[in-house]
């Protein structure tokens, strides 16, 4: 599976992001890729967004 994923983010989720120490950083990178190097659903895809609405 060499398919890049891309994760869009609220501007002030980039905000957020941007002001975290290094390793924490890495951290949430670690975690946002999780989907990518984990098998499929049963449906065959991960789902592209939630609402929190």
């Amino acid at each position: 599976m060499d398919e890049l994923l891309t994760i869009e983010l609220e501007p002030e989720v980039h905000e957020w992001l941007a002001l975290l120490p290094g390793k924490q950083y890495r951290k949430v990178e670690e975690y946002a890729g999780l989907p990518a190097r984990t098998p499929a659903s049963p449906t065959g895809s991960l789902p592209v967004s939630a609402s929190c609405s």
